[in-house]
């Protein structure tokens, strides 16, 4: 019994000395969090809070960073006070009714871009660039001409892929001086945004338009016309009055040699007393004509005119020769 309890009595002591152990374990645990959480900096991360809520303040809803100077460049004969008033309309809205779009993180320059396009059909390219803090340059360049294919009424041009769009825009009497016309008198159908095959026509009725005033001293009317899309014909009229009648697959600055050649020999022959009516150079190398006689009011029945090779057609035949001849 002695024995049993002074074993008891030992195995008692040795648990109480554990337990007490582990108790300042514990203690010095609790003490280091304690200390932590005393010296975790929260005066600190109050502080960033704070900044950060005052500088997103600053530049998304305070007026710091609204664009004040807006800047037009490149612009001849769209009007800066239409321009500019497209732009400031489009800044004048908010994103959600909360954030103005004049902020300068949030101008909307893409849609800017789209509208100015939509709105003035004459430019060709539109950059806008963002200048810190408070300036917005929009840099513009200009097409020569706007040039429209229209076909059962309606009017389009092409986009940069070749399809077709329209634009009611395309008809003010703004784009007037500007504005060429290509109709195609058999009203074939057009589907907008599908492709268009008529990029030919409007290029060379602009090339055409641009030199013949410089070449031929007579200017070209803005409207032409072609029997059909497939036809590659075009008609023309003069402001002398005479109609001008040409194949696309002949390259303008040949053609319009061989025409001022032809008007030229035509003066010195005298002919003046009849007017032109009809020029036709649809045929290659070939210049048919009708005259109006001014005494009789008759118009003469249609003539072939001498076509004298220019100087790049004799180059061309001359290169052709020396070929042969080194075969």
């Amino acid at each position: 019994m002695w024995f049993r309890f002074r074993t008891r009595s030992r195995r008692d002591q040795l648990f109480r000395q554990a337990l007490a152990k582990e108790g300042r374990g514990t203690k010095k645990t609790i003490d280091r969090g304690e200390y932590f959480r005393s010296r975790f900096p929260y005066g600190i991360l109050f502080l960033w809070i704070a900044f950060g809520v005052v500088l997103g303040y600053a530049a998304g809803f305070s007026s710091l960073l609204d664009v004040t100077d807006i800047v037009i460049e490149g612009n001849e004969r769209v009007p800066s006070e239409r321009l500019l008033d497209t732009v400031e309309t489009t800044l004048s809205e908010n994103y959600w009714r909360v954030v103005s779009q004049k902020n300068y993180f949030f101008i909307p320059t893409q849609e800017l871009t789209q509208q100015l396009f939509e709105f003035y059909p004459l430019l060709e390219t539109v950059t806008v660039e963002k200048v810190f803090p408070n300036r917005l340059e929009v840099k513009l360049t200009e097409k020569a001409y706007l040039t429209l294919w229209c076909s059962g009424g309606p009017c389009y041009t092409l986009d940069t892929l070749g399809n077709a769009e329209t634009n009611s825009r395309l008809l003010y009497t703004l784009y007037d001086p500007w504005r060429l016309m290509i109709v195609d008198t058999s009203a074939l159908p057009v589907m907008v945004n599908q492709p268009l095959m008529v990029k030919p026509y409007l290029a060379y009725f602009e090339a055409l338009h641009r030199q013949f005033l410089p070449t031929v001293s007579l200017e070209l009317e803005r409207n032409a016309s072609t029997p059909s899309r497939f036809s590659q014909e075009l008609s023309i009229r003069t402001n002398a009055g005479w109609i001008l009648l040409v194949n696309i697959e002949t390259s303008p600055e040949e053609m319009l040699r061989a025409l001022a050649a032809f008007l030229k020999e035509r003066d010195k022959d005298g002919a003046r007393g009849n007017s032109l009516t009809i020029v036709d150079m649809r045929v290659p190398g070939r210049i048919f004509y009708s005259e109006l006689n001014q005494a009789t009011g008759e118009e003469s029945v249609t003539k072939e005119a001498e076509v004298k090779p220019t100087d790049s057609v004799k180059e061309e035949k001359k290169k052709s020769n020396n070929k042969k001849r080194s075969e």
